[in-house]
C-alpha cells in the first residue's frame, strides 16, 4: 500500500508541480491577490479588539484569510477526480492493483503538502510585506502547520464525500457555490464574530473555520500559548471523522469514475 501511495503521490507531483513556471503562478497568483486584498481591507480599520487585547487589524485578518484559503481543497478534491476520469488514468491504476482507498489517501497527502507549502509562502510574505508581529516559536509554528494540515484534510475529505453522495450536478454546484460562500462569512475569519447577527453566530459555533481561526490566532497572538486546546481537539476530531468516512466510502467513487 505504501508503495502505491508513493507512486500516485509522485505522479501527482510530476503532473502538477514539477514544472517551475506553472508552480510559480499557482503559488504567487493567489498569494499576491490575497495580500493585496489584505492591504486594502486592513486600510479601512487600524485596530481590532480580540480577547480583551487590541491588535492591528491586519494581524488579526491574516490568520483568518490563511484558514479560508484551505476551503479551496473542497473544489480541488472534486475536480481532480473529474480530471483523472477524463484522462483515463483510473482504469490503468485499478488494473495495476491500486485500490480507490489508496488512491484517495495518496491524493489527499500530496495535495495537502502542496497546500501547506503555498500557505507557508503566503504567511512568510505577509510577515515581511505587512510588517506583522507574531509569536514564532517552534511550538507556535508547529501548531500553525498542524492546524492548517488538519483543516486542509477536512476540506479535501468533504470534497470527496460530496462527490460520492451528491449525484445531481446542480446540487453539487449549489454546494460548491452557495454553501462554501457562507462558510467564510459565518466564521471569525474576517471580523469579531460576536458582532454578527445571531443566525450567523449560530452557524459559526459548528463551523470548522471557527475552530481553526481561533487556534491559529491563539498560536500566533497569545503570549501564554500552550500546544493543545479545546479548539484543536475538536478540529482533530472532526477531521478524523471526515477522513475516516472518506476512506470507508471511497470504493463508491467507482460509480463516478467509470460511469459513461
Amino acid at each position: 500500500m505504501l508503495a502505491s501511495i508513493r507512486i500516485i503521490a509522485w505522479r501527482e507531483w510530476k503532473t502538477n508541480y514539477a514544472k517551475v513556471l506553472p508552480v510559480f503562478f499557482k503559488l504567487m497568483t493567489p498569494a499576491m491577490s490575497v495580500l493585496l486584498f489584505t492591504m486594502v481591507f486592513a486600510s479601512s480599520s487600524n485596530v481590532i479588539t480580540y480577547k480583551d487585547h487590541q491588535y492591528r487589524y491586519v494581524e488579526y485578518l491574516i490568520p483568518g484569510l490563511i484558514c479560508v484559503l484551505t476551503t479551496a481543497m473542497v473544489h480541488l478534491a472534486h475536480h481532480s477526480i473529474i480530471a483523472d476520469k477524463q484522462s483515463g488514468i483510473m482504469p490503468i491504476l485499478i488494473t495495476s492493483g491500486v485500490s480507490l482507498r489508496t488512491y484517495v489517501i495518496a491524493r489527499s497527502i500530496s495535495n495537502t503538502f502542496f497546500e501547506i507549502t503555498r500557505l507557508s509562502i503566503l504567511f512568510v510574505a505577509a510577515i515581511f510585506l505587512l510588517k506583522t508581529q507574531y509569536f514564532l516559536g517552534v511550538q507556535n509554528i508547529a501548531t500553525l502547520l498542524f492546524t492548517l494540515s488538519l483543516l486542509s484534510l477536512f476540506w479535501y475529505s468533504l470534497g470527496i464525500l460530496v462527490a460520492i453522495f451528491i449525484n445531481n450536478q446542480s446540487l453539487k454546484d449549489l454546494f460548491f457555490g452557495f454553501a462554501m460562500m457562507i462558510v467564510p462569512i459565518a466564521s471569525p475569519a474576517y471580523f469579531n464574530i460576536t458582532l454578527a447577527p445571531q443566525w450567523i453566530q449560530g452557524i459559526a459555533k459548528y463551523n470548522p473555520l471557527t475552530f481553526s481561526c481561533r487556534e491559529v490566532r491563539r498560536a500566533l497572538l497569545d503570549s501564554n500559548f500552550t500546544p493543545v486546546s479545546t479548539d484543536f481537539i475538536i478540529l482533530f476530531s472532526i477531521t478524523f471523522i471526515a477522513y475516516a468516512l472518506m476512506l470507508i466510502f471511497s470504493e463508491k467513487l467507482s460509480t463516478l469514475l467509470f460511469e459513461r
